[in-house]
């Protein structure tokens, strides 16, 4: 509010000119609030709450929404650590609303839960309400109730207040699917009895063919298949990409992906390649049946999602007609997309024209791809790459919801939805990545996008 302002700078430097604006900012308090009533933060928090509660209201897409107040939310020192309101929309769906006072931000504050405390999480992402969660949790299970039983209030508070444990698990079930600032696709189901030792072969598989390279190094493409399917299959049991097995195994497979065009375009008899904790001499492959248009796409996409700016500098130095002398059989809109993504990276002329170019070349009537493929798999990235470039955050955030919704749909099908490759979307992840470097919040949340992946949390951890 204007008069806090002109308060605190008079305070801090009594001049003329800041009292008379003092005096103006106390006469429009008083004619707007009504004199003699105190000038304090609740104020601005109250307006705050009944503007938010005012804007639901509004909203058609909540319309029928009833905020939840029996019992009350749970009154917290200074409102911290807690909801400012929860409401339940006409499906039974919970949302989240968070209140500003004027000129308030969504601020940020450190995590409790999962991530670790040692990360910060702003007001609106879904990190935010796991944190949110655990504070109440914790509040839950450490103030002792005046009486038992599952409506029991707190002796420490004057008012009827109510915490966590009156609200699980459907309350607590619902925060985590739904708020008003965060979409959540989930991922189509997928068996999960086996999955420690399906890791386990996986693993030993991998670690094979990795140990043959420098004796075989035409094994790269095997190689790279093996190490993303142990990647991908790590996200069964850890989706958000949290534990460091997990990132090995992504540090891995990007490693082998890059070295696949080492090997095929280096001049040199050999090539020294950093691949699973150690550099090794691969012998130069030229071009092999695995080098195509869909190697090279998959290997950006994980240098990307690994920041592994100088790797993908050398994949965007990759000649395009190498690619088109060995992969003719391939439509035309995939070197098209090479060559926007390569323009984009080293900063080349004609960005726009071909990006064009390649989402045109999706059209169904010009592909000679399955058309489910194109249109679910491998157009998506390109339409979320467009709204990076045009730098729109709600066009990017409904981009990436419907290339997560269509990856989900195609993976759904019965005779694809046990296999490993559906688990992640590598081409929304590593574009989702870019969002996020960009500076674009993330307004989506999905096991098909290990959000620790897309933060970059564990970059740095070890030399790559």
């Amino acid at each position: 509010m204007e008069l806090n302002k002109w308060e605190k700078a008079f305070g801090d430097n009594p001049s003329l000119e800041n009292a008379q604006k003092l005096e103006h900012a106390q006469e429009e308090y008083n004619t707007t609030v009504g004199e003699g009533v105190s000038n304090n933060s609740k104020l601005g928090e109250d307006l705050g709450e009944e503007a938010a509660r005012r804007h639901m209201l509004q909203q058609k897409e909540f319309e029928g929404a009833k905020e939840v107040d029996d019992p009350p939310l749970p009154e917290t020192p200074n409102g911290l650590k807690r909801f400012d309101q929860l409401w339940r929309d006409k499906d039974g769906n919970l949302v989240i609303v968070e209140a500003k006072s004027p000129n308030g931000v969504l601020e940020w504050r450190q995590s409790n839960g999962r991530p670790d405390g040692t990360v910060m999480v702003k007001q609106g992402s879904i990190e935010y309400v796991r944190t949110i969660l655990a504070d109440m949790r914790e509040r839950a299970f450490t103030r002792m109730p005046s009486r038992p039983g599952p409506c029991a209030t707190y002796s420490s508070r004057p008012t009827r207040t109510f915490e966590v444990l009156q609200y699980s698990p459907s309350i607590l079930t619902g925060l985590l699917r739904r708020n008003a600032l965060v979409s959540i696709i989930p991922r189509h189901p997928f068996p999960t009895g086996n999955a420690e030792a399906g890791l386990a072969v996986l693993q030993q598989s991998a670690e094979g063919w990795i140990g043959r390279l420098e004796g075989r190094s035409t094994a790269l493409g095997e190689a790279l298949d093996t190490a993303l399917t142990l990647a991908k299959a790590h996200c069964l049991m850890d989706p958000r990409g949290a534990t460091f097995p997990t990132w090995d195994a992504w540090v891995n497979a990007m490693q082998v992906g890059s070295a696949v065009f080492a090997a095929a375009t280096t001049t040199e008899g050999q090539v020294q390649c950093r691949i699973a904790h150690e550099d090794r001499m691969l012998q130069a492959t030229g071009l092999q049946p695995y080098v195509t248009p869909g190697s090279w796409l998959t290997a950006f996409y994980l240098a990307v999602v690994c920041r592994e700016r100088d790797r993908i500098t050398a994949l965007c130095q990759v000649p395009l007609s190498l690619l088109r002398e060995n992969s003719p059989g391939f439509d035309e809109f995939e070197f098209a997309w090479i060559d926007t993504l390569q323009t984009y990276w080293l900063g080349g002329d004609g960005l726009g024209q071909k990006l064009v170019a390649a989402i045109d070349g999706t059209d169904p009537q010009a592909v000679r791809s399955g058309q489910e493929v194109v249109g679910k798999l491998l157009y998506p990235p390109m339409e979320m790459f467009h709204q990076i470039v045009r730098g729109d955050n709600d066009g990017f955030n409904r981009a990436l919801a419907a290339a997560l919704q269509w990856h989900r749909e195609y993976w759904s099908e019965e005779e694809r939805a046990v296999l490993v490759s559906g688990l992640v979307a590598l081409g929304p992840l590593a574009m989702t990545c870019l969002a996020h470097d960009a500076g674009i919040p993330i307004d989506v949340e999905s096991d098909y996008l290990p959000t620790v992946l897309v933060t970059r949390n564990w970059c740095g951890e070890f030399p790559t």
